[in-house]
């Protein structure tokens, strides 16, 4: 992911290609992952801001599919963000709300292409993160990362998403540990994958410490 700094110079960049050419998809796409990814930067930090990007990206997703509805890129994008609306809202009702929307857009992703990456991959971390009960499985989370890899083995974000499903809910440090040596050899630029594999060294030093008191 580029810096806060960077997006926020790309957003400005991209505002201003579209008022010179507002009926371009791609733009209005880009627009869209550019605020979804600032709005990852704040997340942890200024929830206000997080939801303002949020809605802003899922503005201009709808816009680029106005323009071109059969574009996967930006239905998977949509769905993503459907999801991650889920986690932002205080009503109880929000899961059967978004969760329906970001289904829809992620299988209409994947019905344009069928191998697309990042609709694999964010279908995978629907299916990770949602309850079994509403169709969660993490069995199934693990297929659809698998997936991705093997439709696009340089697919870094599959390959760090897998190893954290592989960390946090089968407790496989050393297989979470080999997705993330390939997710840095990839892209060795990224901090992400390098941050990820940080938390199981310190982790499996810690578990080792404990056992030989």
């Amino acid at each position: 992911m580029a810096s806060l700094e960077k997006l926020t110079e790309t957003e400005k960049e991209l505002q201003g290609l579209i008022e010179q050419k507002d009926d371009d998809y791609y733009l209005y796409y880009l627009l869209g992952w550019t605020q979804y990814n600032k709005m990852l930067f704040h997340q942890n930090e200024d929830r206000q801001k997080s939801i303002e990007y949020l809605d802003e990206a899922i503005k201009n997703c709808e816009k680029s599919i106005s323009l071109k509805d059969d574009y996967s890129n930006a239905h998977a994008l949509l769905g993503q963000l459907f999801g991650m609306k889920i986690n932002f809202s205080d009503s109880p009702f929000a899961g059967m709300q978004y969760g329906s929307k970001a289904q829809m857009e992620l299988d209409k992703a994947l019905r344009i292409d069928k191998k697309n990456p990042m609709a694999l991959t964010f279908l995978g971390l629907s299916k990770m993160y949602t309850p079994e009960i509403y169709g969660g499985s993490i069995e199934t989370a693990i297929s659809l990362f698998q997936q991705a890899i093997e439709s696009d083995p340089k697919y870094y974000d599959a390959y760090v998403f897998l190893a954290q499903l592989l960390r946090e809910k089968r407790n496989n440090y050393e297989a979470a540990r080999q997705y993330l040596l390939k997710a840095i050899a990839i892209d060795p630029q990224r901090k992400w994958a390098k941050d990820e594999l940080k938390k199981i060294d310190d982790s499996l030093k810690k578990n080792s410490s404990y056992k030989s008191n």
